[in-house]
């Protein structure tokens, strides 16, 4: 039997395919106005949170119709964390190793940015003054309106503490995460609203990673160039760590949430004791290497190892929100880093059960853990069930996680030909996105690797990488072609990315993407489709809660383009989501890709609190906002493309 996660063979180069693509994808970081640079706080002591961030968020802050950008951002590392880490037990790797730590740069103030959409393919950086502008080590960004007031908010997770901003209104936002409850502490990664309980109001999901401080820096070298009459130090892996369990905040009304994590079955058996004597720690490096040269464990090996004493758990990544099922009730998907992924069912009770590994979706097809970084749900083969995309360290592979409907999934990253074309790449945010809007999801990929070494490693691998975009092939089975190099100069470079998020920046009806490079500039990129693609139609939509959460998260809408007994019907499904990709969020409007029909017969939306909404006849290339209580509340046109040269 032919495992469907491996990928099929590669073909001689003269039989190797070169597939056109519908758009093209255009760098206009610089005409747009970002000025951002991403400061990671690397200077040579490779301390883990350097290579892990930062995220992006797009948010209509003032609610004009128009996405804004909010870039998290790093800081450098203050003189008493440097002394932590060289008194630490990395002090005696130095010695053993003769590695010479660099001397600590001058200390620059580094804020994460909000910039304003001028709608017209412009942005201005309104930070100063907005409350925004906090110096932390950031890492992911989750937007909704947590207190149901008609503005968008933003929690900021980073390593240290997180951060909420509460939206004030006139671009000014004010910090209250203590007295909301959720700053949280340790090394937070993605973040998601969700409201798990249907009460209305918005709950928060932080995915938190591993045990980790300057101090508690474990030395790890994979180089044997030396440098300076030593070795190279690298980052080492999360196996050498003890993992962060993710936690669950619960609203209370009232600007007020409870952490609600281990009553809602979040919580898990994660231990939370590191210890720091030099020799543990020199141990657990040890380990890492060893781990990482070691076949990857089969399913039954890991699950005996989590039987074991010490077991260690969580190393979350990203999170997503899903309805498995179908049954109205949002679930929780999780991705955790070298270890198993988590899927939480809503019990509908506030609680949730674990079904990761009865689902298929904690390993690959070969029961084996992965470093499940980014993930995005979607349906992409208009089954009417939400599948999996996961993104994974190098070698590893995307996985694609098929829903068979009765809580099952089957990865066929294989089949579908998305496996072989990411083989050597690292994949951080993936989403799914309708790129010229036919009505078929696509896959985008955000890559770079972690070890800025790693070409002196592996000389098969390089640490800046291009983006991936694969072309759904509107078939069945489900197929995809990788079009990235076909795509435009937006996603031919190389780059160290990270986040990555999707947004109709100029309401043209075509989503556009935002990459963010580690320790570097973010590159925006225009969607310019082809001709045949400009022909293809859209409905945007901006769904206002009454009863539901005011942002409308967890809502599903299904358009439907053909009449009842007029087989077969063509249903395009989609969600209002936080969360997904990783450290990131895409807009929350949703955007229906129509292909050529010029009408939705029918579009019905299932919100959050349960109320099923039937709208009929809608034409195409519209912005619709559309309100729980009273329907259609605004229509405008989108303004369509044109062809590009």
């Amino acid at each position: 039997m032919v495992d469907p996660s491996l990928p099929t063979p590669r073909l001689p180069p003269r039989l190797q395919k070169t597939v056109p693509s519908p758009v093209r994808f255009s760098d206009i970081t610089k005409a747009a106005g970002l000025r951002f640079k991403h400061n990671s706080g690397a200077f040579g002591l490779k301390l883990y949170p350097e290579t892990m961030g930062s995220g992006v968020a797009f948010i209509d802050y003032d609610g004009d119709g128009y996405q804004d950008i909010f870039l998290a951002n790093g800081r450098d590392w203050t003189p008493a964390e440097v002394r932590a880490y060289t008194s630490g037990p990395g002090r005696v790797a130095h010695k053993e190793y003769g590695f010479t730590s660099p001397p600590l740069p001058p200390r620059h103030r580094t804020v994460g940015a909000l910039y304003h959409n001028n709608g017209n393919n412009t942005f201005s950086d309104v930070t100063p003054g907005s409350g925004l502008d906090i110096e932390m080590q950031g890492m992911g960004v989750a937007v909704g309106d947590y207190d149901n007031d008609g503005r968008p908010d933003l929690y900021v997770t980073s390593y240290g503490r997180n951060y909420l901003f509460h939206n004030e209104g006139k671009g000014k936002f004010k910090e209250v995460a203590q007295a909301a409850g959720v700053q949280d502490a340790g090394f937070s990664t993605s973040a998601m609203w969700v409201d798990y309980d249907r009460d209305g109001k918005l709950d928060l999901f932080v995915c938190r990673y591993i045990e980790w401080t300057p101090g508690t820096d474990i030395w790890s070298y994979g180089s044997n160039q030396k440098v300076r009459g030593g070795y190279m130090k690298t980052y080492t892996g999360p196996p050498a760590y003890v993992g962060q369990a993710s936690h669950l905040y619960h609203n209370e009304g009232g600007g007020r949430f409870v952490d609600v994590s281990a009553k809602s079955g979040i919580y898990g058996p994660v231990a939370t004791l590191v210890s720091s004597e030099p020799s543990v720690l020199r141990q657990r490096a040890a380990r890492a290497r060893n781990e990482a040269m070691a076949p990857p464990l089969t399913m039954a090996q890991e699950q005996a190892r989590r039987r074991a004493p010490g077991t260690d758990e969580g190393k979350s990544m990203g999170v997503a929100l899903c309805d498995v099922n179908n049954d109205g009730w949002p679930d929780l998907l999780v991705t955790n880093d070298t270890v198993r992924n988590y899927l939480f069912l809503n019990r509908k009770d506030g609680t949730f059960a674990e079904m990761g590994i009865a689902s298929g979706i904690s390993y690959n097809a070969s029961g084996r853990s992965r470093a499940g970084m980014g993930v995005d749900v979607g349906d992409v083969d208009h089954s009417g069930r939400d599948s999996v995309v996961i993104g994974n360290f190098d070698h590893e592979y995307i996985g694609l996680y098929q829903n068979q409907g009765e809580g099952a999934f089957t990865d066929i990253a294989g089949l579908a030909e998305v496996a072989q074309p990411s083989t050597s790449f690292l994949t951080f945010g993936c989403i799914f996105l309708d790129v010229n809007n036919n009505g078929w999801l696509d896959i985008m990929t955000a890559n770079g690797h972690v070890q800025d070494t790693i070409h002196d490693m592996r000389r098969d691998l390089d640490f800046a990488q291009r983006p991936l975009l694969y072309l759904n092939r509107s078939q069945q089975p489900v197929k995809f072609d990788e079009v990235g190099l076909q795509s435009g100069p937006g996603l031919r470079e190389p780059r160290v990315a990270r986040g990555l998020a999707y947004a109709d920046i100029d309401l043209d009806g075509y989503p556009d993407v935002l990459l963010t490079i580690n320790g570097g500039v973010p590159v925006l990129s225009h969607n310019e489709p082809a001709s045949a693609a400009l022909r293809n139609n859209a409905l945007r939509l901006t769904l206002v809660g009454t009863k539901s959460n005011r942002s409308a998260i967890g809502a599903v809408v299904e358009a439907r383009f053909q009449k009842v007994g007029q087989a077969p019907a063509e249903i395009v499904r989609r969600m209002v989501k936080s969360g997904s990709s990783y450290l990131s969020q895409s807009e929350l409007p949703i955007t229906i890709g129509m292909g050529r029909q010029a009408k939705v017969l029918s579009l019905t939306i299932h919100w959050p609190a349960g109320k099923l909404m039937v709208l009929s006849d809608i034409s195409a290339n519209q912005a619709l906002t559309i309100n729980e209580d009273r329907g259609i509340v605004q229509q405008k046109p989108l303004a369509r493309p044109r062809s590009r040269p």
